[in-house]
């Protein structure tokens, strides 16, 4: 008789998919306030006084880019906070989500644009190591707002908790952008036609664009830290995740 060693968990995508749901539909009210807050109505504002003031597009887009940098960022710990608290068996407020996204903007500054730049050149030497270095870093922000780590460990803790699942990762937001970008698109146009039917293409293309805006920088922060949390369960038996900005 032989001992056979237990093959370890694997990750499971409809486990990460569903408590994404969860987590979302129980925060529902103050997560869309800070996505319109921090995402759509800024971006709105800016896109409706441009056209009356007539402004080149290419200005309008530079600084469309720029806020949304910004203030994309800040909702994006904002949700993370949330989705921790909310796992961890707590509650949050939409204030308190936005003071975590303001007290961890410049860490989770540092990180877009280290694995933007990383993910780029990856990209222009080869696909595959771009793709798999968005992967390996996919929990470096999750990371930094939960356990309170600097940019360097972040992203040493990211690539060690995402060791041995990145091809499942990979497929897991292959899924979740697809759906979402799909709900975007039906939804975005749904809402567009019926306002083109009162009102010109122009404010149509305006409130579609906005809508798009709030749903995207709705689903941006929970998927990720839903996937931190459910990698730790894997790794070290996780069930309880830091005190998040208490």
């Amino acid at each position: 008789m032989s001992d056979t060693a237990a093959s370890p968990e694997r990750l499971d995508i409809g486990r990460v998919l569903r408590t994404t749901v969860e987590v979302t539909r129980r925060n529902l009210g103050p997560m869309l306030l800070l996505a319109a807050i921090f995402g759509s109505l800024p971006a709105l504002v800016i896109d409706f006084a441009a056209a009356l003031a007539h402004v080149p597009a290419q200005s309008v887009s530079l600084l469309d880019r720029s806020v949304s940098l910004v203030l994309g960022v800040i909702l994006q710990g904002a949700l993370i906070h949330l989705t921790l608290t909310d796992l961890d068996g707590r509650q949050s407020t939409w204030t308190q989500g936005a003071s975590a996204g303001l007290k961890t903007f410049r860490g989770l500054l540092g990180i877009s644009f280290i694995v933007g730049a990383g993910v780029f050149l990856g990209f222009i030497l080869f696909v595959v190591p771009g793709v798999m270095l968005g992967v390996m870093w996919c929990v470096a922000g999750p990371v930094l707002v939960s356990e309170r780590r600097s940019l360097s460990p972040a992203f040493t803790r990211s690539a060690t908790l995402t060791r041995g699942h990145r091809w499942t990762i990979l497929a897991l937001l292959m899924i979740y952008w697809f759906s979402v970008a799909l709900i975007v698109l039906v939804v975005s146009f749904g809402l567009g036609v019926l306002i083109g039917i009162f009102a010109d293409a122009g404010s149509a293309t305006l409130v579609g664009t906005a809508l798009a805006s709030l749903i995207m920088g709705l689903v941006n922060g929970p998927i990720f830290a839903v996937l931190y949390t459910e990698l730790r369960r894997l790794k070290e038996g996780a069930t309880q995740i830091a005190e998040v900005f208490d």
